[in-house]
């Protein structure tokens, strides 16, 4: 997944110009620098823990300095922020287990607005059998994450295996794991989100996960 596939998901020129994009959990913010080049116009958190964030300011006072506003945040922590248009975490969920990855959602869901976006950028594991639609409804770019009729096996067996090593790895690891569409519904809906929209990225195991917070 290069840096570029960002923009190939989900629609970031619909923000409205100083629409709120915040990174957590968003290391040096080198995706986020590549948003705010083809998107000057909106303005850009980066978060992270206080050991990351100097270099984090130091890499875009270097490379593009007029459009960053970092920011220390540890993302186990209530969220800071309270106008965000859009929450975005690139494979950051993936490495914690469920009830960790409930609480970072939670936090999340507290501070969004009704019309904020969360936008996960994870791998969906492939099922690797038929099961029934978990979401409730129809959402849109799921197709193809399902399985397909024989006669090939139903996953595409060793043509998706990485997905699935990645998953033992997360699991052995840090007691976290990779999910499948199904999980990631249930895991968003516990947070407090919804999932409306996934952008799989072509040539990449990885997917824009879209979702909106749910309603009390």
């Amino acid at each position: 997944m290069n840096r570029t596939s960002i923009l190939t998901g989900f629609p970031w020129n619909d923000l409205p110009p100083k629409s709120r994009v915040v990174d957590v959990g968003g290391g040096l913010g080198h995706i986020t620098m590549t948003i705010a080049r083809q998107y000057p116009e909106l303005q850009y958190v980066v978060q992270d823990r206080h050991a990351v964030i100097p270099d984090t300011e130091k890499y875009w006072r270097t490379n593009f300095p007029q459009a960053l506003d970092s920011g220390l945040h540890d993302i186990t922590n209530p969220q800071p922020i309270h106008d965000a248009a859009v929450f975005f975490l690139r494979v950051v969920i993936h490495v914690f287990g469920r009830t960790s990855a409930i609480h970072i959602l939670s936090n999340l869901r507290a501070s969004a607005t009704p019309d904020t976006k969360l936008v996960l950028i994870e791998q969906i594991i492939p099922y690797a059998c038929p099961y029934n639609d978990v979401s409730g409804h129809p959402v849109a770019g799921t197709k193809d994450l399902f399985p397909s009729p024989p006669p090939p096996l139903v996953n595409f067996g060793r043509f998706t295996s990485l997905g699935y090593l990645l998953d033992l790895q997360m699991a052995c690891a840090l007691n976290a794991e990779e999910r499948t569409f199904g999980t990631w519904v249930e895991l968003c809906r516990a947070g407090g989100w919804n999932i409306t929209q996934v952008y799989p990225i072509p040539g990449s195991r990885f997917s824009h996960i879209v979702a909106v917070p749910l309603q009390d």
